[in-house]
């Protein structure tokens, strides 16, 4: 529950967005490009630019946070998460249009409360929608995450794909160990990006 005091009392360091010239609210996505072989991997199968995503936040003090599944489920400051990519100006941002007129308070305070049941759950690095750990509990990578919690918000859901690893099936087969997910239902950062659901933001 630390976490979640931090989130709402706003104790992590702040980087403002619209120092950047951004007019973000909480539910935006922010992609990004991860500078790493298994990332450049996964931008050239989805054909885009980002390997990974997550969730904007706001609080009412103006304080600005980002929630992702990278070996874990957590919360981090904005600013740390778009400094991973290699320039400001290679992030991505999106909001979904069903949330465009929804007040940023009322989606904060609805994601932050959403947000409890994700926080520390592990990554999934099978990439599988519906993957467990030995515990049951569910395993989640990064757009997964992103658009399992926003679909609890939303009328029209983010909907899931046949994923298709064959571009790089020979690093994909190494990575899996033979056990490749082709075929089965998921999504990626590129396909959030590229949705019908959302409006592109930069």
């Amino acid at each position: 529950m630390e976490i979640i005091k931090r989130l709402i009392l706003g104790a992590l360091f702040v980087y403002p967005s619209v120092a950047m010239g951004l007019n973000l609210k909480s539910g935006d996505i922010v992609l990004l490009p991860l500078n790493c072989r298994s990332c450049d991997v996964i931008a050239s199968e989805t054909e885009g630019s980002f390997s990974h995503s997550g969730i904007y936040l706001k609080n009412n003090r103006g304080e600005e946070f980002v929630i992702e599944a990278l070996g874990k489920v957590r919360a981090v400051d904005f600013k740390s998460f778009i400094k991973r990519a290699p320039s400001i100006y290679d992030v991505g941002y999106v909001r979904v249009k069903e949330l465009e007129d929804v007040n940023n308070e009322v989606l904060f305070n609805t994601i932050v409360e959403k947000f409890q049941k994700y926080m520390g759950k592990g990554f999934d690095h099978h990439y599988l929608w519906d993957n467990t750990d030995a515990n049951g509990d569910e395993l989640y990578y990064c757009s997964e995450f992103v658009a399992k919690l926003l679909n609890e918000l939303l009328i029209n859901k983010f909907q899931t794909a046949p994923m298709d690893f064959t571009t790089n099936w020979d690093y994909w087969y190494r990575a899996f160990d033979g056990d490749v997910p082709q075929g089965k239902p998921g999504n990626s950062p590129n396909d959030l990006y590229r949705d019908q659901l959302v409006v592109k933001l930069r």
